[in-house]
């Protein structure tokens, strides 16, 4: 059965005090790997948002092409104009939503998360310099 005392004690053998130096490094080592994992996790997301970044830019550029003046444009209206104007319309909004999002993830969660990652680092950093000083 896993307990604190044999999870994070030496046991050094009989005769001798236990040290206590393995459970603060183990401790250590998960919360440096705590920040290890926030700083995936901000690649991933900023990442994703370069990527939305793109497709919205993208997408607005295919919306806001020119008609060919020897196609649609040359067209009075028939029904095959009107849904490419649809078309056309579906890819703004669909730029739109992907800017948005964009715009939430860079300051709902990388903003936040990078925030968090830097103070959680500069708190292990603090707390394990007490403990290797004393």
């Amino acid at each position: 059965m896993l307990r604190f005392e044999n999870s994070f004690w030496d046991n050094p053998g009989q005769g001798q005090q236990p040290r206590y130096e393995r459970g603060p490094q183990c401790l250590y080592e998960k919360l440096e790997q705590g920040s290890s994992e926030c700083d995936e996790l901000l690649s991933f997301f900023r990442e994703r948002v370069a990527i939305e970044e793109a497709y919205a830019s993208s997408m607005r550029k295919l919306a806001e092409r020119q008609l060919s003046p020897s196609g649609f444009a040359r067209d009075e209206g028939a029904t095959l104009k009107t849904a490419f104007h649809g078309l056309l319309s579906e890819c703004l909004a669909l730029a739109e939503a992907h800017a948005d999002l964009s715009i939430e993830l860079q300051s709902s969660v990388v903003m936040p998360l990078r925030a968090f990652t830097s103070e959680h680092r500069a708190r292990v950093r603090a707390s394990w310099k007490i403990i290797d000083d004393t």
